[in-house]
């Protein structure tokens, strides 16, 4: 039997929601060119365990961007840091020996932790995701802002990655979760201590010299009314909203729930059983119904931004409906 290998995405561009993107497979399975692989000569399996949360954490992603053209070379990684002394660290954590079943923010937090990230650090580089999150019902008042040459573009948009990817590592280093960090490499990030998650978003992210209150022309997002950053996370969860969900093809999704409605496809079309379709609209209805009571909780009167007139010349997205609608494209802001 082959032993396990990895696999990464070799091209990626600039309206992607993540840069690199990999996972384990056993090495019997075939992979076609589209895809890089990372093949053991001897069995590595532990290695292995750790090289996938590694290539695929937000904080191994946001350097990647600078020294990639798109085209996601074996030579991209031997240009990458990979922290002193994390392997054996790795392995002895909870993280692990349940991969599959802990918390993306969590792997996300550890890897922050080996790169001695300051909670600030890790909220700049959070900041520089704008793609995540777009079909996930937002807050009250939380908008995605990006400068246009026709002006702001302003869209509804749900920053749910971004607030519990933050409140986790805030956790983590302060040791309140299950998987701890070590301790002499906290005192380093945090030498007065780990402070307390912010009550206010929009002060902690200027801090850290980002925009998310919409009051500069460098601003990546507008924060309502919910600055609190648990707090944020809470009724984000209540909304239905769920954290480092991939943002669905709309064009795609489209095509797919139209035949569904049809009641399938042909074989000469493509494979959509009964089974299928009844599941496509079943997920379809369960997003329009997140998405209206996320709608429901703006007009009742929580977002304070609601009804406040635009500017002429903004391009917008406040109309309540799912974004991304057919036809619709994004495009990352340069950093």
């Amino acid at each position: 039997m082959p032993h396990h290998k990895l696999i990464y995405r070799r091209v990626s561009k600039s309206s992607d929601e993540r840069t690199l993107i990999a996972s384990v497979l056993d090495g019997c399975y075939p992979c076609g060119d589209s895809l890089f692989l990372f093949v053991p000569a001897v069995q590595l399996d532990d290695e292995i365990r750790f090289v996938e949360p590694w290539v695929n954490s937000l904080s191994l992603d946001f350097m990647t961007r600078f020294l990639t053209n798109g085209n996601n070379t074996l030579t991209l990684f031997s240009m990458l840091p990979a922290p002193d002394h994390a392997l054996d660290e790795f392995l002895a954590s909870p993280l692990s020996h349940q991969r599959k079943d802990i918390d993306r923010g969590l792997v996300d937090a550890s890897f922050a932790e080996l790169f001695e990230l300051t909670p600030a650090e890790y909220a700049y580089i959070l900041s520089t995701f704008p793609l995540l999150d777009r079909d996930q019902p937002p807050l009250p008042g939380d908008h995605r802002v990006r400068p246009t040459n026709k002006g702001t573009d302003r869209r509804r948009q749900s920053f749910i990655t971004h607030d519990l990817a933050l409140l986790t590592y805030f956790d983590y280093l302060a040791g309140r979760l299950d998987a701890k960090p070590d301790p002499e490499r906290v005192s380093r990030i945090c030498p007065g201590g780990v402070p307390e998650p912010p009550t206010d978003i929009v002060a902690f992210f200027t801090e850290a010299g980002v925009d998310i209150a919409g009051s500069t022309d460098r601003a990546v997002a507008e924060t309502g009314p919910i600055r609190n950053l648990r707090e944020r996370v809470r009724v984000a969860r209540e909304l239905g909203a769920v954290a480092y969900v991939p943002t669905i093809d709309r064009r795609r999704a489209s095509f797919v729930e139209r035949a569904a409605e049809a009641g399938g496809l042909s074989p000469d079309e493509g494979v959509l059983t009964p089974e299928m379709a009844e599941r496509v609209l079943r997920d379809k209805a369960e997003r329009e119904a997140r998405w209206q009571r996320a709608m429901a909780l703006w007009d009742n009167g929580h977002a304070t931004t609601v009804g406040v007139p635009r500017e002429t010349g903004v391009a917008t997205r406040d109309d309540g409906k799912t974004p991304f609608a057919s036809g619709e494209t994004a495009c990352r802001p340069s950093s």
